[in-house]
């Protein structure tokens, strides 16, 4: 670590001087140094370079250019800027030279020009996947002088004297990283996490970074979020709803009543996926018609005591057909898949109007009379098809989705009598699905953490009482509090 340093000119925790003289610093912290001119974490001269990359510069002060003075070329990638305070200009960077910035977070920096950046003449100057938010200064909080982006920034405010070019994939002007307070969170430099719902998350694109500041992997989601922090998607419980034969709906909320609404008519088969994966499970409904089986899925979680609307409905299977969903391919999307009497027929496609959509596996798995459900049996992040034997209990189930002929059995056990209805989800934020079970003869819930092996018995870990004999039991993470 580079602290508490002092230099009466430039450069109080390094400078960098002499010509054609190159730094690297990686996974450092450079904090509470103290330079009288500028440059008070890191001062870089005229023809020299620089490189930083997973670090923090975190309160250093300076007359100008308290985190950075650069008058050379300055690279930066997966690295905290913040809480840095300047006399004068450039918070966070001062720059009259080269200066790339990529996947940086720039925040709560001070000084009484460009907070966050200043630029001084016009040098070439980048940013990418960067947040540059939250600073403050009596002109330009944010940026003062020419910056240029190149992609996928989180910029406040750019009103002159900042001379933003930006592109097309920036976030909108008023989005908000909601960063945490600064802070370690038990990693070896300092930085802002993102908290739940910051507009941030997954919104860096591809990026080509392999990990963050503190060493995450990128991205954790569909994309990188913006920012020196990847912050990683929280683990949410399944949980297990009731449906009524006349399609309303329970999501049990300990003490008080039910959350409750209408989906579906009666004689559905009620469903629940991410639909669209954003994390969050919502209803769904597959009726038989003349001809073949409709779907007709929500993205929207009905409205307490209301009634839900389909976002949009396809064609899928025939009369007769056991409807169940799973994420088939790990994309985060759950889809259908069909028991036609051991034989299995799973899509990685939700349709729209009606229109029918194509079978992307078909294969063989069970018997007659074995029902049918999506789960990942081995926690690889995409579902196989658990079967379940009502006439004794019997779990068997696949990791294995082939597109065609026999899937093999991983493992089997023994979960529930004769006649429960069987649920499969992740209770214990483990990442794997096991088993559940609603018994309507006591109106319990059991619920097992572990997939049993062998065909012995899986222990109970969890009862719930609750419901009523002959609702439908389903699983999933319904995102309410």
């Amino acid at each position: 670590d580079i602290s508490a340093n002092t230099a009466t000119s430039s450069g109080g925790g390094i400078f960098l001087d002499g010509s054609g003289s190159t730094l690297s610093v990686t996974g450092s912290t450079v904090d509470g140094n103290d330079a009288t001119t500028e440059g008070g974490g890191i001062a870089v001269a005229l023809s020299n370079t620089a490189t930083i990359n997973q670090s923090s510069v975190t309160r250093n002060t300076a007359g100008a250019g308290a985190g950075f003075s650069n008058a050379g070329t300055l690279n930066i990638t997966n690295v905290t800027v913040s809480a840095n305070a300047s006399g004068t200009q450039g918070g966070g960077i001062m720059t009259s030279g080269g200066l790339t910035v990529s996947h940086a977070t720039i925040a709560t920096n001070s000084a009484g020009e460009g907070g966050g950046v200043r630029v001084i003449g016009s040098p070439t100057v980048t940013l990418t996947g960067t947040i540059l938010w939250g600073n403050t200064g009596t002109s330009g909080p944010e940026c003062s002088g020419p910056l240029a982006s190149g992609g996928y920034n989180l910029v406040g405010s750019t009103a002159a004297p900042c001379v933003y070019t930006g592109a097309g994939t920036d976030l909108p002007a008023a989005s908000n990283p909601m960063p945490d307070v600064l802070g370690f969170y038990g990693e070896t430099t300092e930085h802002h996490p993102l908290m739940t719902g910051s507009d941030a998350i997954d919104a860096g694109g591809a990026c080509g970074l392999a990990t963050d500041q503190i060493g995450t992997s990128r991205p954790d989601g569909p994309a990188c979020d913006v920012g020196a922090i990847e912050g990683t998607s929280p683990v949410l419980a399944d949980e297990v709803l009731l449906v009524e034969p006349n399609g309303r709906w329970h999501i049990r909320v300990p003490g008080n009543d039910d959350y409750t609404f209408f989906y579906g008519v009666p004689g559905d088969v009620p469903l629940f996926g991410d639909w669209d994966g954003d994390g969050v499970d919502t209803p769904g409904a597959w009726r038989q018609g003349p001809g073949g089986g409709f779907a007709y899925l929500t993205n929207t979680l009905p409205p307490d005591a209301g009634v839900g609307v389909a976002d949009f409905d396809f064609f899928f299977g025939i009369p007769g057909d056991e409807v169940f969903s799973g994420d088939w391919n790990g994309d985060n999307i759950d889809t259908l898949g069909i028991n036609r009497l051991g034989r299995i027929f799973l899509t990685d496609t939700n349709g729209s109007g009606g229109a029918p959509v194509p079978t992307d596996y078909d294969f063989f798995f069970g018997v007659a009379g074995d029902r049918a459900f999506g789960g990942d049996g081995d926690g690889d992040g995409d579902d196989g098809v658990f079967l379940y034997r009502e006439t004794d209990g019997l779990v068997y189930y696949t990791n294995e989705t082939p597109a065609s002929g026999i899937a093999p059995t991983a493992d089997n056990f023994f979960f529930g009598i004769a006649s429960d209805s069987f649920v499969s989800g992740d209770w214990n934020r483990d990442l794997v699905d096991t088993a559940g079970i609603f018994r309507g003869s006591d109106t319990t819930i059991y619920l097992s953490n572990t997939n049993a092996s062998g065909g012995a018995p899986a222990p109970t870990d969890v009862t719930i009482e609750w419901g009523t004999a002959g609702w439908i039991p389903l699983a999933g993470v319904t995102g309410l509090p």
